[in-house]
């Protein structure tokens, strides 16, 4: 028997360690990047706090409520901003302009257009940036 850990500690770090283990023991399953969705937060406070089958549902309606209303509210701020966020892009396309030759600018348009494409496994990705066209016509 080994003794050199007291109890509380062992309880740390046997909790802290367990996610790690979990993740590694299943590499593919349940990965995601950024906010799980609101099943996936029902799912995990359901086990979490022994929810009843009625419960988990109210908790999925709030979630789904609020995750539409988050994202009515980021479209909109998205298109106040574009402006501003269409004058940083093109600003910064500028001066990328001068430090890369023409051949590396063609590169870099080719590597920004493969990075707009959907991931293959299925994962969540990055928002797409802004498109300026109109921005970029406007200031010719």
């Amino acid at each position: 028997m080994i003794h050199i850990l007291n109890k509380p500690l062992f309880i740390f770090l046997a909790i802290a360690l367990l996610p790690a283990t979990s993740l590694q023991a299943q590499p593919d399953q349940n990965r995601y990047q950024g906010r799980p969705d609101a099943e996936m937060r029902v799912a995990r406070l359901s086990r979490a706090l022994d929810l009843s089958d009625e419960q988990s549902l109210q908790l999925l309606e709030v979630f789904q409520a609020v995750d539409a209303e988050r994202q009515a509210l980021r479209r909109q701020a998205r298109l106040q901003m574009k402006p501003q966020i269409c004058a940083l892009q093109l600003t910064t396309v500028a001066k990328i302009s001068h430090i890369l030759d023409e051949e590396q600018m063609t590169r870099l348009e080719d590597f920004r257009a493969s990075q707009k494409l959907p991931r293959a496994r299925g994962g969540q990705h990055r928002p797409q940036r802004e498109d300026c066209s109109d921005f970029e016509a406007g200031s010719s």
